[in-house]
């Protein structure tokens, strides 16, 4: 497994891009917000890669966002398409879909990160909170850096974070 960090001060400052490194602090890529038509505004993210490919994910716009919500991973020439299980996503984060024809599943681990598995076998992990304001990625020497899948290992660290602060607000209202 290969490691990759970067800082996570997208939420308290008005930082404009979060640069992603390897483990010898080589920058492989960048991250920042983007809003875009048919998606919910302020939870979109760009990764764009070293050599200027970017992929964008947001969470698409919906009249029941809490009953199923449905994310769009949009690269320079394709769109996937993710979805969270009907009503599950109230309590679990978990988002399915296929990249390239391969099943692909996001799901909270139980050390309070994220874990992405492709047609069964896990590919990457993410830690956030490893140290102060650090997000580690653990991916598989298999993914390449530069395709979606890449991409969707990066971002799928702030849909879950989006996903957490909504799941506190609620759990403040039934308090």
């Amino acid at each position: 497994m290969r490691k990759y960090v970067f800082k996570d001060s997208s939420f308290s400052s008005n930082l404009t891009e979060i640069i992603v490194e390897n483990s010898l602090g080589e920058e492989v890529g960048s991250i920042y917000q983007e809003d875009r038509r048919g998606y919910i505004d302020k939870e979109g993210f760009t990764y764009r890669t070293a050599e200027g490919q970017m992929h964008y994910l947001g969470r698409k716009s919906s009249r029941f966002p809490k009953m199923g919500a449905e994310y769009g991973l949009a690269g320079e020439t394709r769109t996937y398409y993710l979805k969270s299980k009907t009503a599950g996503s109230l309590l679990y984060f978990r988002i399915e879909g296929k990249i390239d024809k391969k099943p692909v599943v996001l799901e909270e681990n139980w050390k309070e990160g994220l874990n992405l598995s492709m047609k069964g076998r896990k590919l990457a992990s993410v830690y956030p909170g490893t140290t102060f304001f650090k997000v580690t990625y653990e991916v598989s020497k298999e993914v390449e850096e530069n395709t979606p899948i890449f991409a969707l290992i990066i971002l799928m660290y702030f849909m879950h974070k989006r996903h957490q602060k909504e799941n506190h607000v609620l759990e403040e209202i039934f308090q």
